[in-house]
């Protein structure tokens, strides 16, 4: 290399990343484009004149969220410490769904919330604010006679006042008696106001229940043990937003969900971005099936959920090949 090339390299380079100057700064003082500045930065890079070190604390951690991502052809991952203290990983959680938030509730975003455990605690434990312009809305339907804060319409109000935006209320049942009256109360006019607001859900959020008796879809209530059994019996493993899925991410049909008011997949597939957020080694199997399914773009789960994702689905490869 020429010498008056290295002192352009290195001139560029100083005034770049040590000075911190814009390309277009730079561009024009040299009296060249901005596509050179760029190129040139690259070569100084190649040349060995500019090394980049990156002080991360876990690089474990970015390598782990890395390989989800490019196992399950995610967008995004985002891990949080495993603790057995549930409530201290609740509150990483959601920090980590507040970072996300950040880039992604943009004007007037229409923010989807399902229920459950992990969404009432990321909704107590979001630190963010200042966002007036969004709008929560329930995407599943009302739940419950006694208020216990897990629910789809209290998760959508706690958003809303720990984001500063609005939230919205979904008043027909998420279980009616029957597929007959399903289909009456989804084609009331009433029902519509819904169905619009759920088409305009820019993003989503959900999370995961598995079937087993300790899951919070056992325990709340919402379904006999006859139920479960049953859907168990079909091979669900997953409920979100209390669409049933299979080991593989198949949607399984069954005659409960024939009764079911909720935001289904195909609705939230429209969605701009859908974020999956879950902890826990209860919810492995869960996760793993809605990842297949290729139901999120990101998710949000701690390290011990990510390490059994990569180990097992890396076992089905190789039984696969």
């Amino acid at each position: 290399m020429a010498e008056i090339d290295r002192s352009l390299l290195v001139k560029i380079a100083r005034q770049y990343y040590l000075e911190e100057m814009p390309l277009r700064q730079i561009a024009g003082k040299l009296n060249i484009s901005i596509t050179s500045v760029s190129r040139l930065l690259a070569r100084a890079r190649h040349e060995g004149l500019v090394e980049i070190r990156i002080h991360d604390t876990d690089p474990g951690f970015r390598e782990l969220e890395m390989r989800i991502e490019s196992v399950f052809g995610l967008k995004e991952c985002t891990l949080v410490r495993f603790s057995e203290n549930t409530e201290s990983m609740y509150a990483d959680i959601a920090q980590a769904v507040g970072q996300v938030f950040r880039r992604h509730l943009k004007h007037r975003t229409y923010l989807g919330v399902s229920w459950g455990e992990t969404l009432k605690a990321v909704g107590q434990y979001l630190k963010i604010g200042g966002l007036s312009h969004v709008r929560v809305v329930p995407i599943i339907g009302a739940m419950g006679m006694i208020e216990t804060g897990i629910y789809a319409n209290s998760i959508a109000k706690s958003f809303a006042e720990r984001l500063g935006g609005v939230s919205y209320l979904v008043n027909p049942p998420a279980i009616l008696g029957s597929k007959r009256v399903k289909n009456s109360v989804s084609n009331d006019t009433n029902f519509f106001k819904v169905k619009s607001l759920w088409n305009r859900i820019d993003v989503a959020l959900l999370s995961v229940s598995g079937l087993d008796a300790e899951a919070s879809i056992a325990r709340c209530g919402m379904f006999s043990s006859e139920e479960l059994t049953y859907l168990r019996s079909l091979g669900v493993v997953c409920a979100t937003n209390f669409n049933m899925i299979d080991e593989n991410g198949q949607e399984v049909t069954n005659r409960v969900s024939d009764r079911i008011i909720n935001m289904d997949l195909p609705q939230l597939r429209k969605a701009r971005i859908v974020i999956l957020a879950a902890c826990g080694t209860k919810k492995e199997q869960a996760v793993a099936a809605a990842l297949r399914g290729k139901i999120a773009d990101i998710l949000i789960t701690d390290n011990k959920t990510a390490e059994h994702l990569v180990r097992h689905e890396g076992a089905a490869a190789l039984e696969a090949r």
